[in-house]
């Protein structure tokens, strides 16, 4: 399933029911999209054998234009599960926005209605990106937000390389302003199984220059890391995840806070270079 965001666009797709509706201004430079999902019934999302595909319920693809005052939201009302198996350089979300231009004031939002969320790469996927909310353009600006809310247990497991599962995830060359909360009640698992060069997390950031204060916030119940089997070097998991590149600007602050009623960490029988924490803020 794959939506592309068009004016007036209303389709209903199998239970999902999916409604788009987009209001252009008159320059067509710059779009205005509210898009809302509401799913009484569980989810299941298969990403199967597939390489530099998208597949979203609420998606917008704009290329190199404006995307202003917007909003993507989701109502998942019995839980919902995400998969992406033998899914190559390959972009799975529920929120989706891809922008090769700006994103500004613009928020997407998930309720999960204290059911469970997954996340779950497997097979031969490798290079591709998994998340509840996805936001990537050249800028990222003004009081930009992506939330997670009502999530009972949360599970994210990879067995590939070079990827990236997170339920907030956001991705720009100039990023300012944004903030990132996903809050679960439940049990948190973050599993790693022969996944090398990944990332793991609650919330993560990727970005050249920062140019306004962002923030992200986290929180879960009992909290687990474990790194099973094979090889996951050089793969970082953690609540929170910034990384900036180096020789970047930072005219910005930046905020992470992580909490949890307990932590358990699990290693390897031979272990190798990952890192774990709650908040993770790195160069690249």
């Amino acid at each position: 399933m794959y939506l592309m965001s068009h004016p007036h666009l209303c389709a209903g797709l199998g239970l999902l029911g999916i409604c788009l509706l987009a209001s252009i201004p008159a320059y067509a430079d710059s779009w205005v999209v509210t898009q809302a999902v509401n799913v009484t019934n569980a989810v299941t999302m298969n990403q199967t054998n597939t390489t530099n595909s998208k597949q979203a319920m609420n998606a917008v693809n704009l290329g190199n234009s404006t995307l202003n005052n917007s909003s993507q939201t989701v109502t998942a009302g019995n839980g919902v599960t995400m998969n992406q198996t033998d899914a190559n350089s390959s972009k799975q979300a529920m929120n989706m926005i891809l922008s090769t231009g700006t994103v500004n004031n613009t928020s997407q939002t998930v309720n999960m209605s204290s059911k469970d969320l997954t996340l779950k790469q497997s097979g031969s996927t490798s290079n591709s990106h998994q998340a509840a909310n996805m936001m990537q353009a050249t800028t990222i600006e003004g009081n930009s937000s992506q939330s997670v809310t009502g999530i009972s247990d949360l599970t994210l497991e990879a067995t590939s390389s070079g990827s990236v599962q997170a339920v907030n995830m956001a991705s720009a060359t100039d990023m300012g302003g944004l903030s990132q909360a996903v809050s679960a009640s439940g049990n948190v698992k973050f599993k790693l199984a022969g996944c090398t060069n990944c990332y793991q997390a609650g919330n993560y950031m990727n970005t050249d220059n920062i140019t306004a204060s962002m923030s992200q916030t986290f929180t879960g119940g009992t909290i687990d890391y474990s790194e099973s089997t094979g090889a996951n070097t050089g793969s970082v998991q953690a609540g929170n995840i910034l990384i900036r590149k180096i020789g970047g600007t930072v005219t910005g602050t930046v905020s992470q806070s992580f909490n949890g009623a307990s932590i358990n960490v699990y290693g390897n029988s031979t272990p190798h270079s990952v890192t774990q924490a709650g908040n993770y803020f790195a160069k690249r």
